[in-house]
């Protein structure tokens, strides 16, 4: 139970030391990180998710037949799709930040500086959305396996690069 306990722990971290980090920032800041978030979870959830759910799915059938060949190839093909797919949306919500924030936002209270600021957070979100992709189906497929530890270490790498760019992001013009 405690494996699985510090592996919960380290997946939800990084959210709550994000917004710590960004209590210490000009007012707004928190809401800036709450929409950029918004937005670069809509990929996430979409592609993401959807192939992780196929893979692991077959990944699972064919684990339970001990089809190791088959699974090894399913777990490479998860991983080849995952950064196929997710490459591209990252480098996009990097150069289209402003834009989509402002469609999605940039209204009443909300102007353009408020926009500018979101984007920015938004482009770091971006930048770490391969990895979320990558740590979600590997996630899923250390524990379909039953192994938490590996999950757990992936968690904490995953927490480590997080903060990193959290920390990077506070020291930015946001400051």
């Amino acid at each position: 139970l405690a494996p699985i306990t510090a592996d919960v722990f380290l997946s939800k971290t990084s959210e709550i030391i994000s917004k710590i980090l960004a209590h210490s920032l000009q007012a707004g800041a928190v809401a800036f990180l709450h929409y950029s978030l918004a937005i670069f979870r809509l990929p996430f959830a979409v592609i993401s998710q959807a192939i992780n759910s196929v893979v692991l799915k077959e990944y699972s059938e064919k684990i339970a037949l001990f089809d190791k060949n088959k699974a090894r190839q399913l777990f490479m093909d998860g991983i080849k799709s995952n950064l196929f797919l997710l490459t591209p949306i990252s480098v996009l919500m990097i150069i289209l930040a402003e834009p989509v924030v402002s469609l999605f936002f940039e209204r009443g209270q909300f102007d353009s500086i408020q926009a500018a600021n979101t984007a920015y957070a938004l482009k770091f979100y971006a930048i770490g959305l391969v990895g979320w992709g990558l740590q979600a189906f590997t996630a899923r497929i250390f524990s379909a396996r039953i192994d938490i530890k590996t999950s757990m270490f992936l968690n904490a790498i995953m927490l480590a690069l997080n903060v990193l760019l959290a920390i990077l992001l506070v020291k930015t013009k946001l400051t």
